[in-house]
C-alpha cells in the first residue's frame, strides 16, 4: 500500500465477503460487486462463425484495455494471448480472451463499448470453448448474467471491488464486462 501511495496511485482489490471486513477497517471501500460463474463450454464445431469476431489485434489489446480498466498490463494480456490464441477475438474496437486454468478455462477480460457488443463477444467465447469454464462479471452487467444462467451456469462466489479511501474507479468501467479475474484485475 506504501509503495502504491508513494507512487500516487490508488490501491486496488477483489475481496471475498470475508475478506471485505478485514479490509473495511483499513479504509479500503466497496466500489461494486463482483461474481464468479461457473459453467461449461459448449465446444460446438465451427463456433463463432455467425460472429463478426476475429482473431485479436494483439497489439491493438492494450491500449483498449488499458482504457477500460485504467492501468498498463501489456505483458499479461500478450501471456493470455499466446495461451490460448483460438480464444483470442476482436470486434471493432471490442476484445476477449482467456487462458486455461488448472480447474476450467477462465475468460477475461472482455472489454467492449456496449452490453449489446460484449454478448456477442461472450457467445462466442463460450460456444468455443469445450469443459469447464469460470468467469468473473461485475454484477452491473444482468444481460450477460442471464445468459450464463440460460446456459446453465451457477454462482461459485462473489468478490467485492474495493479501493483505498474512495469508491472512484480508474479507467472507464462502462468498458469492462467480464474482468480477468481477482488475481489480475
Amino acid at each position: 500500500i506504501s509503495e502504491l501511495q508513494r507512487d500516487g496511485r490508488i490501491p486496488y482489490l477483489d475481496a471475498t465477503p470475508a475478506g471485505e471486513k478485514v479490509y473495511l477497517p483499513l479504509g479500503f471501500q466497496p466500489v461494486f460487486g463482483i461474481t464468479r460463474w461457473q459453467g461449461q463450454g459448449t465446444g460446438l464445431e465451427g463456433a463463432g462463425q455467425g460472429s463478426s469476431a476475429m482473431p485479436v489485434d494483439a497489439d491493438a489489446c492494450p491500449a483498449l484495455d488499458e482504457a477500460a480498466f485504467g492501468a498498463r498490463r501489456a505483458p499479461l494480456l500478450h501471456s493470455f494471448i499466446k495461451r490460448l490464441p483460438t480464444l483470442a477475438r476482436q470486434q471493432d474496437e471490442a476484445f476477449v480472451v482467456a487462458r486455461n486454468g488448472r480447474l476450467a478455462t477462465q475468460i477475461g477480460p472482455l472489454v467492449a463499448g456496449s452490453e449489446a457488443q460484449a454478448l456477442d463477444l461472450l457467445k462466442a467465447a463460450l460456444d468455443h470453448v469445450a469443459g469447464p469454464v469460470f468467469l468473473d462479471v461485475p454484477d452491473r452487467w444482468t444481460a450477460l448474467s442471464d445468459e450464463l444462467k440460460a446456459r446453465g451456469f451457477t454462482i461459485q462466489r462473489g468478490f467485492r471491488r474495493m479501493a483505498l479511501n474512495t469508491s472512484v474507479l480508474n479507467g472507464n468501467p462502462d468498458q469492462s464486462f467480464v474482468l480477468a479475474g481477482p488475481e489480475f484485475g
